[in-house]
């Protein structure tokens, strides 16, 4: 159950105790000063006898196949049309990943004690958060904590999945495995090897349903009914399938109990959804409860497209960021029909301020798509979720994917030293501070920007990495909502 919550009053008026319980409740921090986001899937493929990084996944989540609609709402780089000729077996191996991890880990470890000695007192005076405030951030900060998500494509289809998950966890860290679930279905003795040491969280994807009544549907499905009229979904339709497979190992959690993993459904909000969303996100919640849900608005800023959203998509998500936002601040968890979704008050007052800001402008749906609205190489305290993945950078040395400290969805900032693996901590530390704005610098297509929950991370992150001409909207609506 949700924490009680203030009712808008000024917090750094409050005894430390409270304070701190307030940030935890608006989700303003957590205790962790850093993650890490590994795509584990990334691969090599040969075209015109050049290597070229590649993504392996087994579905095709797209708009089109061949030029016919598949129902599909966005197109991901790993759809499996996309990246033909892959070679699998140049993915990295588990060990490879894992050494990867422990090295930017221990450089976020080190950025951590830089910051909060060198940098934290002056992000508190140029954003004006009182000393009070201030101290409670350091206490969240101040921890050894990591969250590492296993990301890419499926990575249940890596080889190595299981080890890399006790691994990681033996390490000590907090493991996220963003999947589609199909392993899942389709696998039994997957399952009970995945049970023997599961992930902390398990995420899965809930912006592919056609609409509420699909959600009811498949819920009201038995696992073998799921299972069934999941193999008549032709495979080009890769989104309609994740639908079905997040929805199975969802109710699969019956079977297990309390040693399942806590589960994540990642709602992308496009014109589909937004039309009835409140009514979307309250039955999704009473057919799948105890589900944390994590909604944002569909980005296209990373690949330097117009967004999707449409005028009348924009006024649909304005009244629902107020509603958002308001629900923060309801004490009672059964009087709140948005309390199954991830508290963070900070990223829905900067996706309100995008809104105010350009309200009535044709600007203001391709800035909550990404375009010009936080960016992680902005400055020291933004981007403090590491991504490692695949880079453009053509090498035919190479022996396998990924590895990269770049970005899953745009390599303007993909470090051109090489894997990380092969780095010194250094190096992944210059990276951090220095290096990746130094290679948005000599790109010739910066990263726009974008609004991904998880890359914006927590308040800190996100006020540094915040556009500049957002700023002054944003910090009037928290002195609004949260008095300073």
């Amino acid at each position: 159950m949700r924490q009680q919550v203030l009712n808008k009053e000024l917090i750094f008026s409050d005894e430390k105790s409270n304070l701190f319980s307030k940030v935890e409740s608006l989700g303003l921090l957590n205790k962790m000063f850093g993650g890490i986001q590994i795509d584990v899937n990334a691969a090599l493929k040969k075209n015109n006898n050049e290597l070229f990084e590649a993504h392996m996944c087994d579905h095709n989540c797209t708009i089109k196949w061949n030029g016919v609609e598949t129902g599909g709402n966005y197109d991901c780089p790993a759809a499996f049309s996309q990246n033909l000729g892959i070679n699998k077996k140049t993915i990295a191996t588990g060990e490879l990943i894992v050494k990867a991890v422990e090295k930017v880990a221990n450089s976020i470890k080190d950025l951590k004690h830089d910051f909060i000695l060198n940098k934290l007192d002056s992000y508190g005076k140029e954003f004006n958060v009182p000393a009070q405030v201030l101290e409670v951030y350091k206490d969240f900060i101040d921890c050894d904590d990591i969250e590492v998500a296993l990301f890419g494509g499926s990575p249940e289809i890596h080889s190595d999945i299981l080890w890399m998950i006790e691994e990681l966890k033996s390490k000590g860290y907090i493991v996220t495995v963003t999947m589609t679930g199909r392993r899942l279905m389709l696998q039994p003795s997957f399952v009970e090897k995945l049970m023997e040491n599961p992930p902390h969280v398990i995420a899965l994807s809930a912006d592919d349903f056609d609409g509420i009544e699909q959600i009811e549907h498949i819920s009201n499905l038995s696992l073998e009914e799921i299972k069934a009229e999941w193999a008549k979904i032709p495979k080009q339709f890769g989104q309609r399938q994740k639908a079905y497979e997040a929805i199975y190992t969802i109710k699969l959690r019956e079977q297990y109990g309390d040693r399942y993993p806590k589960l994540l459904l990642n709602i992308a909000l496009h014109d589909q959804n937004l039309v009835n969303v409140s009514e979307f996100i309250t039955r999704l919640s009473k057919c799948l409860p105890d589900v944390a849900l994590n909604p944002f608005p569909v980005q296209s800023g990373f690949m330097y497209s117009p967004s999707p959203l449409s005028i009348e998509g924009i006024e649909y998500l304005n009244n629902f960021v107020d509603e958002i936002i308001e629900s923060h601040f309801i004490e009672e968890t059964k009087n709140n029909k948005y309390s199954a979704i991830v508290p963070r008050l900070h990223y829905w007052l900067m996706l309100k301020s995008a809104l105010v800001r350009w309200r009535d402008t044709n600007k203001a749906s391709d800035v909550i798509s990404g375009d010009g609205f936080w960016r992680c190489y902005q400055g020291i305290g933004s981007g403090r979720y590491i991504q490692i993945t695949s880079s453009d950078i053509v090498d035919n040395n190479q022996k396998v994917g990924g590895g990269c400290l770049s970005c899953f969805w745009n390599k303007s900032v993909a470090d051109s030293r090489g894997k990380v693996w092969d780095l010194s901590k250094d190096d992944v530390t210059s990276y951090i501070l220095t290096e990746r704005e130094s290679e948005i610098q000599k790109a010739s297509m910066p990263c726009p920007g974008c609004a991904f929950p998880r890359l914006v991370f927590d308040v800190i992150s996100g006020e540094v990495g915040l556009d500049k001409s957002l700023l002054d909207d944003y910090l009037k609506l928290r002195k609004k909502y949260v008095g300073y």
